[in-house]
């Protein structure tokens, strides 16, 4: 009997232990509180912490000035078209005004012109005899051709980041003495609508920046380049050039296939240097259905 008692005792010992041991459900136990616990922390890449960087910096600059260099060459079978612009832009932030100087030439033909907007309307003054001392007013949601490029200036750069960034695109940092350089690259990958969609609202003359595209018509288009180059000062993180090409091949129903080739070419200057730019008080409205807000 007796035996048989201490046999008990040492069973309940040993499982109060083992009971100890694992701790009591409310983690007061010395062993159950002495478990390490395993988080997962994500490590921000180096791409990731300048393009934020970059972001947050390009947010506080209150103006600029921008040289850039737009080329469009479109090949439809035998017939070929090439524009280029060379804009002089100026632009400050808040309230937003932008002035852009711009030489359009499409063959051996160039026309001068001033193209200013408030991130609603756009402005255009042209340097021919019937319009001379005139100013035409369209609604950025109306279809206002290559103008675009001019309107949009100040944001160009950011959108092409953040899209190509955002749907997937190869991203690779390097640094060239006291610059950063990001490049991105989508170049004959397998791209979404939505990524399509976005890239033709920034880079295609024929649409505005509101374009909307059918699930079909983004279907016949293939992206054969799509490379984006930002430079950036490595101390203040603002944006000091950059590069884009997007060369795009649309199959018709037919089979005809019609190539445009994309080309940006920009430069930074007079970062916080630029002063408020005013819009035309008197103007013509050319857009039929023009909206006031």
């Amino acid at each position: 009997m007796v035996k048989k008692q201490l046999l008990w005792a040492s069973v309940l010992l040993l499982s109060a232990g083992l009971f100890s041991a694992c701790g009591n459900g409310n983690g007061t136990s010395k062993q159950g509180s002495s478990a390490k616990k395993v988080s997962h922390k994500m490590v921000e890449s180096k791409e990731d912490t300048v393009i934020k960087k970059y972001l947050e910096a390009n947010e506080k600059i209150k103006g600029a000035k921008i040289k850039e260099k737009v080329t469009a060459d479109t090949n439809e079978g035998s017939e070929s078209k090439n524009v280029k612009m060379d804009m002089d832009v100026s632009y400050y932030a808040d309230p937003f005004g932008s002035k852009a100087d711009v030489a359009t030439t499409v063959g051996s033909s160039v026309q001068h012109s001033t193209v200013l907007s408030d991130g609603k309307d756009m402005y255009l003054q042209l340097a021919i005899v019937y319009a001379r001392g005139k100013t035409y007013r369209r609604t950025l949601h109306g279809q206002i051709g290559y103008n675009k490029f001019a309107t949009d200036a100040a944001n160009t750069a950011k959108k092409f980041l953040k899209t190509m960034k955002n749907n997937g695109a190869k991203v690779t940092l390097k640094e060239e003495g006291d610059e950063y350089v990001i490049k991105c690259d989508a170049s004959k990958t397998k791209m979404s609508d939505k990524f399509k969609t976005e890239t033709f609202r920034i880079s295609s003359p024929m649409e505005n920046t509101y374009a909307e595209y059918s699930k079909e018509e983004l279907s016949r288009y293939k992206f054969e380049k799509y490379i984006y180059e930002l430079h950036i000062d490595k101390k203040s993180y603002q944006p000091k050039s950059y590069t884009a090409n997007v060369v795009t091949v649309r199959t018709g129903t037919d089979g005809t296939k019609r190539s445009r080739a994309m080309s940006f070419d920009a430069t930074y200057s007079a970062i916080n240097q630029t002063e408020q730019i005013k819009m035309p008080t008197t103007y013509i409205d050319y857009d039929q259905n023009h909206r006031k807000n």
